[in-house]
């Protein structure tokens, strides 16, 4: 037990963030531990982040959603970054001798010609900022666990 849990900090964590307009679902493939919450934030008047999540805290300025824009992945990259952030950390305050994580980032947003490479190049540039060791950024399907350890193998030198 003990051994897996060094060889898990060791090789790091395998996250599985599945974004959309509405909420990110974020899955430790290692584990099988999950967190989902609102992709909605409060900011206060000088647009520095109050609240994660729903509710949104009553002494904001005004409620964001970041990832909801009708043509772009992100709409407020600051905001959606900070969310990516906080999302990581929830996902790794239980991990014990862990290293920064594998994260693979999906934008499950039905997107009629797919990520541009500037909207993968921001996705990938978030899940760094939260603290990502490595990212790969998949355009499709929803991923199964198999599939998430499949893609982070073999984008092992990206």
């Amino acid at each position: 037990m003990i051994i897996d849990a060094l060889r898990r900090g060791l090789d790091g964590h395998k996250l599985y963030l599945r974004i959309t307009r509405q909420q990110i679902f974020a899955r430790n493939v290692d584990t099988g531990e999950q967190f989902a919450c609102s992709a909605r934030v409060g900011v206060d008047k000088h647009n520095a982040l109050r609240s994660i999540g729903d509710p949104v805290a009553p002494d904001c300025a005004k409620t964001v959603e970041p990832f909801r824009h009708s043509r772009v992945v992100v709409d407020d990259y600051d905001l959606a970054e900070q969310l990516l952030r906080f999302v990581c950390a929830k996902m790794m305050q239980t991990a014990r001798f862990a290293t920064a994580p594998l994260v693979v980032v999906h934008a499950d947003m039905a997107l009629r010609d797919g990520l541009s490479s500037i909207e993968a190049r921001a996705l990938h540039e978030m899940a760094i900022s939260a603290g990502a060791r490595r990212v790969v950024v998949h355009d499709g399907e929803t991923l199964t666990d198999a599939q998430v350890r499949a893609l982070l193998a073999e984008h092992r030198s990206v």
